[in-house]
């Protein structure tokens, strides 16, 4: 399996939470652990299930389409699990 290494971090049992600017109220429920590494069969982190495109839109989406993704997210994370 190919993967790039992005950043690491110390994954945590909690999604992370953006805030967007310094004085925002708004807060956006992440799926990232901080361990952040592409698969490149899959093309997705293997750390939160994203692809590189949502990643980098995150903030800009919207919460519908956040929440959607967040969905979908279990289902992606079994494509990294070992077969037996």
């Amino acid at each position: 399996m190919t993967s790039l290494l992005i950043s690491t971090g110390q994954p945590t049992d909690a999604p992370e939470t953006l805030t967007h600017g310094q004085n925002s109220k708004a807060v956006i429920k992440s799926p990232c652990i901080r361990v952040c590494a592409v698969d490149g069969r899959h093309g997705l982190c293997m750390g939160c299930g994203r692809s590189l495109k949502e990643i980098a839109s995150w903030s800009r989406i919207s919460a519908d389409e956040r929440e959607a993704i967040m969905q979908a997210l279990p289902a992606r994370m079994t494509l990294f699990q070992p077969t037996t």
